[in-house]
């Protein structure tokens, strides 16, 4: 047979710049790398020049807030007083132990009533619904009147805010699981327990750390302002005594610090998501869908080619990532657990010596 048509014949492929994305030495890969970090720095940077030129320029009262850089100085002043690594501790300690009680209801009451074909949790919505938007601090004498007015009021308050994530992020997470797969499970004889194990957890287990995920980020600043209220450790109390006792660089550093801090462990969270669930496709932009377009296209390409133009997959989790994840949270129950009896003592002796828990004598140079 013979083609008339010379451009139906496949030719032998050539190097082109415009066919297919270029080949990138190490410097564009590295300055590749580089490019999201730096501008994630640029844009928690540029908040705190623009800070520091309006206090150089006399806009800001330099009495009751302090430059940038007298606030990044109070948080080296409080690392110095020994303040700033036990209450980050508690504070840490306090937000886990919330998350952790409300996982250990939120979790199982979300698959039970999730699976359930009664319609009982239809019935229950609205007044699951009600609940979840009350406001956590009118219910502080509640859980007081309950708990007393140590760890146990502050634990059920974060606890509070941290099951109604959880579980409704359970409950959509049980209700999604895909049917065929529960009828293929059931037809093949699986007992309910292998059924619930091997099908219905596997299903929802990503919509079920996608709300321990918000809980605990809801409860680390939710914890912060209760600590404000009445709590004689953590970063709300060192951020109130310094207050009362007029040390604003330091309450603003600590302040600062609190952001930090929650910007990396969201960070932190996002990143052990990727591991877990590294088969999951990310939600595609629409330069992410050309570009996802011109992926396909390379696929007539030619092998040694085609391996340059895919983009690599996440990495997959793996036993080491575990093991540090789970001594990382047994390090944090332990220090908190330590830190806890240690503040006790402390202010123990304090209270013997007349002072009070609003940091009066603590603060002195």
């Amino acid at each position: 047979m013979v083609i008339k048509n010379r451009a139906l014949i496949r030719r032998p492929y050539k190097k082109d710049r415009n066919t297919g994305p270029a080949r990138r030495g190490s410097r564009g890969e590295f300055l590749g790398a580089l490019e999201r970090p730096v501008l994630k720095a640029m844009g928690l940077l540029v908040p705190g020049l623009l800070w520091e030129l309006l206090s150089r320029l006399g806009f800001l009262d330099p009495q009751f807030v302090p430059s940038f850089l007298q606030a990044l100085d109070g948080i080296v002043r409080t690392v110095e007083a020994r303040l700033l690594p036990g209450s980050l501790i508690i504070s840490l300690w306090r937000a886990m132990l919330g998350l952790v009680i409300a996982s250990t209801f939120a979790i199982p009451l979300g698959l039970l009533i999730g699976r359930d074909a009664s319609g009982l949790g239809d019935c229950f919505n609205p007044l699951f619904r009600l609940l979840a938007q009350v406001n956590p601090f009118t219910l502080t004498p509640v859980f007081i009147l309950f708990f007393g007015i140590g760890e146990g009021a502050k634990a059920g308050i974060v606890a509070w805010v941290c099951f109604w994530p959880v579980f409704f992020n359970t409950l959509e997470g049980a209700r999604g699981v895909d049917p065929a797969l529960v009828k293929t499970a059931r037809g093949m004889g699986a007992p309910g327990s292998t059924l619930f194990l091997s099908v219905i957890l596997p299903g929802a287990a990503s919509s079920i750390f996608s709300g321990l995920k918000l809980g605990l980020e809801m409860s680390f600043f939710v914890l912060i302002a209760v600590e404000m209220i009445g709590a004689s450790s953590g970063i709300g109390w060192l951020v109130q005594a310094s207050y009362w006792n007029m040390r604003f660089s330091w309450m603003y550093g600590v302040m600062i610090l609190a952001i930090v801090l929650g910007f990396c462990m969201n960070g932190y969270l996002n990143r052990f998501y990727d591991k877990v669930f590294f088969w999951r496709e990310e939600p595609v932009s629409p330069q992410g869908r050309e570009g996802r377009g011109k992926r396909e296209n390379n696929r007539c390409l030619p092998p040694e080619r085609r391996k340059m133009s895919q983009v690599p997959l996440r990495k997959p989790f793996t036993r080491r990532d575990f093991i540090s994840a789970v001594v990382l949270m047994l390090l944090i129950l332990l220090a908190g657990f330590w830190q806890i009896r240690e503040t006790k003592r402390e202010w123990q002796q304090f209270g013997k010596e007349g002072h009070t828990s609003s940091g009066i004598g603590i603060f002195d140079d």
